[in-house]
């Protein structure tokens, strides 16, 4: 009897360890062209975006077509917000940040430099929409694509974080990296 039960009981360990690692490190993530364009107004609609990252306190979509790269982050702060492309870490990232004080927007493009930034000599943001209601603020941005993803690049790092202040040089309260797999 004890040996009949031994084939079963590794099935199951290996199915197990099996959702174990699917859940811990899931699919693959792909962006992959698109022909609908995503609106810059500071309001994620549903469906509006072909890819989403969700995480605690933050989430990312992203869209692309043909000549833009459209992305937008929500997060559970009344602080700063920010993406950063083309590293996986502050250093070298390109950065957009921004934050609503007041009622008023404030941006910045920025280049990451070790655990700091500074400003961008070579911009490409097109349009950008900051808003936050309901102890959440969106950033949401329209990039010209051939600037953030290079020819023949074959994934997309990004970072993204929030704070907690309406300040461009607090530190982040949460910070994410992601690298994802581009489909033309």
């Amino acid at each position: 009897m004890i040996l009949q039960r031994k084939p079963f009981m590794i099935v199951v360990l290996m199915c197990t360890v099996f959702l174990v690692l699917h859940t811990a490190f899931g699919e693959e993530q792909v962006l992959q062209k698109t022909k609908k364009a995503a609106v810059v107004d500071g309001v994620v609609q549903p469906n509006e975006y072909s890819f989403t990252y969700e995480a605690d306190e933050i989430n990312l979509y992203l869209n692309w077509i043909q000549g833009k790269l459209y992305a937008a982050i929500i997060a559970d702060t009344n602080g700063w917000v920010g993406i950063g492309f083309n590293s996986q870490k502050m250093n070298d990232a390109d950065i957009l940040i921004g934050y609503v004080k007041g009622g008023e927007t404030s941006f910045q493009e920025q280049i990451g430099k070790g655990h700091k930034h500074r400003d961008k000599d070579l911009p490409y943001l097109k349009s950008f929409s900051l808003k936050e209601s309901g102890g959440k603020t969106t950033l949401e941005v329209e990039l010209i694509d051939n600037l953030v993803i290079k020819t023949g690049q074959k994934t997309l790092p990004i970072i993204i974080a929030f704070g907690d202040a309406d300040s461009f040089s607090s530190y982040h309260r949460v910070k994410k990296s992601l690298a994802i797999a581009l489909k033309k």
